[in-house]
Protein backbone atom coordinates (compact mmCIF):
# COMPACT_ATOMS: atom_id res chain seq x y z
CA UNK A 1 0.00 0.00 0.00
CA UNK A 2 1.35 3.40 -0.96
CA UNK A 3 2.14 5.73 1.90
CA UNK A 4 0.35 9.08 1.80
CA UNK A 5 2.67 12.01 1.31
CA UNK A 6 2.52 14.79 3.87
CA UNK A 7 1.00 17.79 2.15
CA UNK A 8 0.51 21.34 3.36
CA UNK A 9 -2.75 22.96 2.28
CA UNK A 10 -3.29 26.68 1.77
CA UNK A 11 -6.43 28.38 0.46
CA UNK A 12 -6.16 31.64 -1.45
CA UNK A 13 -7.38 33.30 -4.67
CA UNK A 14 -10.32 30.89 -4.84
CA UNK A 15 -7.98 27.91 -5.14
CA UNK A 16 -6.93 25.26 -2.67
CA UNK A 17 -3.17 24.83 -3.02
CA UNK A 18 -1.41 21.60 -2.03
CA UNK A 19 2.34 21.69 -1.41
CA UNK A 20 4.35 18.49 -1.16
CA UNK A 21 6.67 18.84 1.82
CA UNK A 22 9.06 16.27 0.32
CA UNK A 23 9.34 17.50 -3.26
CA UNK A 24 7.98 21.06 -3.07
CA UNK A 25 5.57 20.47 -5.98
CA UNK A 26 2.55 22.79 -5.88
CA UNK A 27 -0.84 21.85 -7.29
CA UNK A 28 -4.01 23.94 -7.27
CA UNK A 29 -7.57 22.67 -7.13
CA UNK A 30 -10.73 24.56 -8.04
CA UNK A 31 -14.09 22.85 -8.61
CA UNK A 32 -12.40 19.45 -8.68
CA UNK A 33 -10.02 20.44 -11.50
CA UNK A 34 -6.34 20.04 -10.64
CA UNK A 35 -3.84 22.38 -12.26
CA UNK A 36 -0.24 23.37 -11.69
CA UNK A 37 0.32 27.11 -11.21
CA UNK A 38 3.14 29.04 -12.87
CA UNK A 39 6.45 29.15 -11.03
CA UNK A 40 5.93 32.66 -9.61
CA UNK A 41 2.61 31.68 -7.99
CA UNK A 42 4.07 28.37 -6.81
CA UNK A 43 6.97 30.17 -5.13
CA UNK A 44 4.55 32.50 -3.32
CA UNK A 45 2.55 29.52 -2.06
CA UNK A 46 5.75 27.82 -0.87
CA UNK A 47 6.77 30.99 1.00
CA UNK A 48 3.35 31.31 2.67
CA UNK A 49 3.41 27.67 3.78
CA UNK A 50 7.00 27.95 5.05
CA UNK A 51 6.15 31.12 6.98
CA UNK A 52 3.11 29.46 8.53
CA UNK A 53 5.22 26.44 9.52
CA UNK A 54 7.89 28.65 11.14
CA UNK A 55 5.22 30.58 13.06
CA UNK A 56 3.73 27.32 14.30
CA UNK A 57 7.10 26.03 15.51
CA UNK A 58 7.85 29.34 17.26
CA UNK A 59 4.41 29.39 18.91
CA UNK A 60 4.83 25.84 20.20
CA UNK A 61 8.28 26.67 21.60
CA UNK A 62 6.91 29.75 23.37
CA UNK A 63 3.94 27.77 24.74
CA UNK A 64 6.26 25.03 26.03
CA UNK A 65 8.48 27.61 27.74
CA UNK A 66 5.48 29.26 29.42
CA UNK A 67 4.09 25.91 30.58
CA UNK A 68 7.50 24.91 31.96
CA UNK A 69 7.30 27.82 34.42
CA UNK A 70 3.78 26.74 35.48
CA UNK A 71 1.82 29.34 33.58
CA UNK A 72 -1.60 28.55 32.15
CA UNK A 73 -2.98 29.87 28.88
CA UNK A 74 -6.49 31.26 29.37
CA UNK A 75 -9.05 32.85 27.09
CA UNK A 76 -10.08 36.40 27.90
CA UNK A 77 -13.63 37.74 27.85
CA UNK A 78 -13.04 39.61 24.59
CA UNK A 79 -11.73 36.55 22.76
CA UNK A 80 -8.00 36.98 23.20
CA UNK A 81 -5.69 34.62 25.05
CA UNK A 82 -3.15 35.44 27.72
CA UNK A 83 -0.93 33.65 30.25
CA UNK A 84 -1.44 33.78 34.02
Amino acid sequence: MARKEVVAVWTGDGFQYHVSRRTGVVSATRDGETSYPDEMRAEKVRRVVASRDRASVNRRAKDDAMRSISMVKVRGNLGGTYWE
